[in-house]
Protein backbone atom coordinates (compact mmCIF):
# COMPACT_ATOMS: atom_id res chain seq x y z
CA UNK A 1 0.00 0.00 0.00
CA UNK A 2 2.66 2.39 0.69
CA UNK A 3 4.66 1.84 -2.75
CA UNK A 4 1.67 2.45 -4.59
CA UNK A 5 0.64 5.54 -2.32
CA UNK A 6 3.58 7.57 -1.67
CA UNK A 7 3.30 9.59 1.17
CA UNK A 8 1.10 7.11 3.13
CA UNK A 9 1.74 6.05 6.53
CA UNK A 10 1.74 2.20 8.09
CA UNK A 11 0.78 1.69 11.54
CA UNK A 12 -0.30 -1.49 12.99
CA UNK A 13 0.47 -4.43 14.78
CA UNK A 14 0.70 -8.39 14.23
CA UNK A 15 0.27 -10.28 17.49
CA UNK A 16 1.34 -7.06 18.99
CA UNK A 17 4.59 -6.62 17.01
CA UNK A 18 4.77 -3.81 14.93
CA UNK A 19 5.18 -5.25 11.19
CA UNK A 20 8.56 -4.57 9.56
CA UNK A 21 8.47 -1.31 7.35
CA UNK A 22 5.79 -0.10 9.18
CA UNK A 23 5.98 3.67 10.47
CA UNK A 24 4.28 3.19 13.60
CA UNK A 25 3.43 0.11 15.84
CA UNK A 26 -0.20 0.18 16.71
CA UNK A 27 0.25 3.06 19.70
CA UNK A 28 -2.09 5.65 20.18
CA UNK A 29 0.78 7.55 21.70
CA UNK A 30 2.59 7.36 19.28
CA UNK A 31 0.24 7.90 16.39
CA UNK A 32 -0.68 11.42 18.34
CA UNK A 33 3.07 12.68 18.54
CA UNK A 34 3.73 11.49 14.54
CA UNK A 35 2.65 13.95 11.65
CA UNK A 36 -0.03 12.68 10.19
CA UNK A 37 -1.19 15.79 8.54
CA UNK A 38 -2.68 15.45 5.38
CA UNK A 39 -1.13 11.44 4.85
CA UNK A 40 -3.56 8.58 4.17
CA UNK A 41 -2.65 6.01 7.35
CA UNK A 42 -3.15 2.19 6.52
CA UNK A 43 -3.54 0.34 9.56
CA UNK A 44 -3.45 -3.47 10.22
CA UNK A 45 -3.29 -5.20 13.77
CA UNK A 46 -4.29 -9.17 14.37
CA UNK A 47 -7.88 -8.19 15.73
CA UNK A 48 -10.08 -4.80 15.33
CA UNK A 49 -9.24 -4.26 11.26
CA UNK A 50 -9.59 -7.94 10.72
CA UNK A 51 -12.94 -7.25 12.37
CA UNK A 52 -14.05 -4.32 10.11
CA UNK A 53 -12.92 -6.79 7.05
CA UNK A 54 -14.86 -9.39 8.43
CA UNK A 55 -18.26 -7.44 8.92
CA UNK A 56 -17.80 -5.23 5.89
CA UNK A 57 -21.14 -6.56 5.21
CA UNK A 58 -22.53 -5.08 8.00
CA UNK A 59 -25.42 -2.26 7.22
CA UNK A 60 -23.27 0.79 8.77
CA UNK A 61 -20.41 0.00 10.76
CA UNK A 62 -18.70 1.56 13.53
CA UNK A 63 -15.26 1.25 15.18
CA UNK A 64 -15.52 1.59 18.95
CA UNK A 65 -13.17 2.44 21.84
CA UNK A 66 -13.31 4.33 25.37
CA UNK A 67 -11.61 7.33 23.57
CA UNK A 68 -14.65 7.88 21.73
CA UNK A 69 -17.33 5.72 23.10
CA UNK A 70 -20.05 8.44 24.25
CA UNK A 71 -20.08 9.51 20.74
CA UNK A 72 -19.96 6.28 19.33
CA UNK A 73 -22.98 5.47 21.62
CA UNK A 74 -24.75 8.71 19.84
CA UNK A 75 -24.59 7.92 16.38
CA UNK A 76 -25.27 4.05 17.03
CA UNK A 77 -28.75 5.55 18.45
CA UNK A 78 -29.00 7.90 15.84
CA UNK A 79 -28.79 5.33 13.08
CA UNK A 80 -32.26 3.67 14.70
CA UNK A 81 -31.01 0.58 13.25
CA UNK A 82 -31.97 -1.38 15.92
CA UNK A 83 -30.32 -2.86 19.20
CA UNK A 84 -26.27 -3.05 17.65
CA UNK A 85 -24.37 -6.10 17.69
CA UNK A 86 -20.89 -5.18 18.64
CA UNK A 87 -17.80 -7.63 17.59
CA UNK A 88 -15.26 -8.20 20.75
CA UNK A 89 -12.26 -8.55 18.05
CA UNK A 90 -9.96 -8.96 20.81
CA UNK A 91 -11.05 -12.56 22.00
CA UNK A 92 -8.85 -14.61 20.75
CA UNK A 93 -8.26 -18.12 21.70
CA UNK A 94 -6.53 -19.07 19.07
CA UNK A 95 -2.64 -17.87 19.70
CA UNK A 96 0.03 -20.53 20.01
CA UNK A 97 2.13 -19.83 23.07
CA UNK A 98 0.53 -17.24 24.08
CA UNK A 99 -2.96 -17.54 27.23
CA UNK A 100 -6.15 -17.45 26.01
CA UNK A 101 -7.70 -13.95 26.08
CA UNK A 102 -11.47 -13.77 27.11
CA UNK A 103 -11.69 -10.31 25.76
CA UNK A 104 -12.48 -8.85 29.02
CA UNK A 105 -10.83 -5.45 27.75
CA UNK A 106 -13.54 -5.27 24.87
CA UNK A 107 -16.30 -6.83 26.53
CA UNK A 108 -16.00 -3.85 29.17
CA UNK A 109 -16.30 -1.14 26.45
CA UNK A 110 -18.92 -2.38 24.55
CA UNK A 111 -21.05 -2.92 27.63
CA UNK A 112 -20.36 0.97 28.65
CA UNK A 113 -20.87 1.85 25.00
CA UNK A 114 -24.31 0.10 25.35
CA UNK A 115 -25.35 1.64 28.43
CA UNK A 116 -24.55 4.91 27.18
CA UNK A 117 -26.51 4.57 24.06
CA UNK A 118 -30.04 3.20 26.21
CA UNK A 119 -29.22 6.08 28.68
CA UNK A 120 -28.51 3.76 31.50
CA UNK A 121 -26.21 4.43 34.41
CA UNK A 122 -22.48 4.20 33.81
CA UNK A 123 -19.35 4.77 35.15
CA UNK A 124 -16.70 6.46 32.96
CA UNK A 125 -14.14 6.60 36.07
CA UNK A 126 -14.97 2.45 36.62
CA UNK A 127 -14.88 1.27 33.67
CA UNK A 128 -11.47 3.23 32.66
CA UNK A 129 -9.79 1.56 35.62
CA UNK A 130 -11.68 -1.75 34.83
CA UNK A 131 -9.59 -2.43 31.42
CA UNK A 132 -6.73 -0.40 32.49
CA UNK A 133 -6.03 -3.59 34.85
CA UNK A 134 -7.36 -6.28 32.40
CA UNK A 135 -4.45 -8.66 31.83
CA UNK A 136 -4.85 -7.76 27.68
CA UNK A 137 -3.43 -4.26 29.02
CA UNK A 138 -0.22 -5.93 31.24
CA UNK A 139 0.48 -8.14 27.93
CA UNK A 140 0.19 -5.38 25.84
CA UNK A 141 2.61 -3.33 27.54
CA UNK A 142 5.03 -6.12 28.42
CA UNK A 143 5.31 -6.35 24.45
CA UNK A 144 8.14 -3.64 25.15
CA UNK A 145 9.59 0.09 23.70
CA UNK A 146 9.43 -0.81 20.38
CA UNK A 147 5.90 -2.14 19.89
CA UNK A 148 3.80 -0.07 22.31
CA UNK A 149 4.63 3.48 24.98
CA UNK A 150 4.42 2.97 28.28
CA UNK A 151 1.39 5.57 28.38
CA UNK A 152 -0.69 3.75 25.91
CA UNK A 153 -3.07 2.37 28.39
CA UNK A 154 -3.88 5.73 30.28
CA UNK A 155 -4.17 6.44 26.55
CA UNK A 156 -6.39 4.63 25.69
CA UNK A 157 -8.86 4.26 28.75
CA UNK A 158 -9.78 8.34 28.53
CA UNK A 159 -13.18 7.86 28.27
CA UNK A 160 -14.29 10.14 25.49
CA UNK A 161 -11.03 12.25 24.77
CA UNK A 162 -12.61 12.74 21.53
CA UNK A 163 -16.05 13.97 20.62
CA UNK A 164 -16.56 11.82 17.11
CA UNK A 165 -17.72 8.69 15.99
CA UNK A 166 -15.90 6.69 13.96
CA UNK A 167 -17.99 4.83 11.22
CA UNK A 168 -16.49 2.39 8.76
CA UNK A 169 -17.12 3.67 5.15
CA UNK A 170 -15.96 2.00 1.78
CA UNK A 171 -13.84 3.99 -0.76
CA UNK A 172 -11.47 3.68 -3.77
CA UNK A 173 -8.61 2.55 -1.18
CA UNK A 174 -10.36 0.40 1.48
CA UNK A 175 -12.70 0.86 4.20
CA UNK A 176 -11.98 4.10 5.64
Amino acid sequence: FKAANPGSAAMGEDHGLRPEGFDLPNSPVRAAAFDLDGRVVVQRTSAGTQGVVAARSAGRLWCASLVCASATARAVAAAALGDPTYVATGWLIDRPGRPDRDGTDDRLTATFIDEIRRGAKSSAEEVSAAVAATDEAALTLALGGEHVDPADIEFAVDVDRFDFAMEVTPDGLGLR
